[in-house]
């Protein structure tokens, strides 16, 4: 028997098929109907973007508990997201301070780094905290004034849009699919709550820095006090 969450998987070598169809069966009745060929047929196109799925989920979950940085973070997973994307370029940001867009993971191809994101598309995403697939126009490089296929999917974390994942590439070598998107999205939404609490714990260091400030500084602008003089003391004048 192998034991999973609430499941138990339960091999019987002596099972038949055929001979036993007849009979109630459990829900899984042997390893081997239950498993055999899990990628065959009709099943292999859930059965993959479920993994991907959940593949994504345990490296997301891998990289909260081992890096220490989001910029660090978040180039893994675009790389991990390219890897599974038909996309040539990506990049991903975060919004700053007035709500400037700083770029913190790039992945594009040799002599191809200006990659950037139309008002529209950056605007619809911002407003809806949804993410997207739509058509732009190359702005500069290669590409500038040819068609590309975007794929952009928000970062979010409870009501703050945090920053976007933008994938693209030329629109007659790449099609995103919704699968492609939720799958961003779900990266998206993963990462959120983990480059929130950098971001706060960040803001917090900064706070305390700033409020020790004056502290620090009436601290460094008081004189030392002497030393005290090292002779013995008058024990006559000395009260007990």
């Amino acid at each position: 028997e192998i034991e999973i969450g609430e499941f138990i998987l339960v091999y019987d070598p002596s099972f038949d098929v055929e001979a036993d169809a007849a009979r109630p069966r459990p829900a899984a009745t042997t390893i081997r109907e239950t498993l055999a060929d899990p990628f065959d047929g009709e099943r292999s196109a859930d059965l993959v973007k479920t993994y991907e799925q959940l593949r994504l989920a345990v490296d997301i979950h891998r990289m909260a508990a081992s890096m220490e940085g989001e910029r660090e973070m978040l180039q893994v997973l675009l790389d991990r997201l390219m890897g599974s994307v038909p996309a040539r370029r990506g990049f991903v940001a975060l919004i700053g301070r007035r709500g400037r867009v700083v770029p913190v993971a790039r992945r594009t191809p040799p002599n191809e780094e200006g990659v950037g994101v139309s008002n529209v598309v950056y605007h619809h995403m911002s407003k809806d905290r949804r993410g997207l697939l739509a058509t732009d126009t190359g702005r500069s490089g290669p590409w500038q004034g040819k068609s590309l296929s975007v794929l952009c999917a928000p970062i979010v974390w409870r009501q703050s849009f945090l920053g976007f994942i933008y994938l693209d590439g030329p629109s007659d070598q790449t099609n995103f699919t919704t699968d492609h998107l939720r799958l961003a999205g779900m990266g998206g939404v993963l990462i959120g709550p983990v480059i929130s609490a950098f971001l706060r714990a960040r803001e917090a260091k900064s706070e305390a820095l700033k409020a020790a400030e004056p502290v620090l500084d009436e601290a460094s602008a008081t004189e030392p006090p002497k030393p005290e003089s090292s002779k013995p003391p008058d024990w006559k004048s000395v009260e007990v």
